[in-house]
């Protein structure tokens, strides 16, 4: 198997727990073979070289050892949902990025659904279909709870400028208030002269 043929294994299948980008797998592949966990040959096809990896007994023995490792805590680094908490600041681009966020959720979830219904009539192992509906189960619950989220934003923000709008110019009339209790004082005091 190619770096390439392992990436889109991981994209089509556990992507959505783990993404593999270039950066982290070819640095990885060039480890494992350091190591001796996989061996590299190359194949020549043509005028173009790919380098073909294939997993050793060594890397066999240690992949199954780590799947007895108790796993650490997940920490999920959602840059989207540290904008919206801010979006107070811009309410407008808060609500495109929740959008965005809801439509990629509702995407990929529905890709999911059919991957999960195709591994229902092909995939022996019941272990990888339940990774592929969990993913599924949760992508649709996060694009319908942004959905609702979303839409109780825009109502909040709607009444919120509805409310600003009829308090303006209550704002204003305090202001002239104040401004006027501040020229009558700054006038009797004025008129205020000492006892000699």
């Amino acid at each position: 198997m190619t770096g390439y043929d392992l990436k889109r294994l991981f994209r089509d299948t556990v992507g959505h727990f783990y993404p593999a980008s270039d950066g982290s797998l070819y640095p990885a592949l060039r480890k494992l073979d350091h190591d001796g966990l996989v061996r590299m040959r190359v194949e020549h096809r043509g005028r173009r070289a790919r380098k073909v990896y294939s997993v050793t007994e060594a890397g066999r023995a240690w992949f199954l050892a780590r799947l007895e490792e108790q796993t650490a805590p997940v920490f999920v680094h959602d840059e989207p949902m540290i904008k919206l908490y801010f979006g107070h600041h811009r309410p407008q681009s808060a609500l495109r990025h929740l959008e965005q966020i809801r439509r990629l959720n509702a995407e990929l979830a529905e890709y999911l659904a059919l991957a999960s219904a195709e591994m229902s009539r092909t995939e022996s192992s019941p272990f990888r279909r339940a990774v592929i509906e969990a993913g599924w189960r949760m992508t649709g619950f996060r694009a319908k709870m942004l959905a609702e989220i979303g839409t109780r934003l825009r109502r909040e923000i709607g009444a919120r400028r509805s409310a600003d709008r009829r308090r303006k110019p209550l704002k204003m009339a305090s202001g002239l208030r104040k401004m006027a209790a501040g020229l009558r004082s700054t006038a009797a005091s004025a008129r205020w002269t000492p006892e000699l």
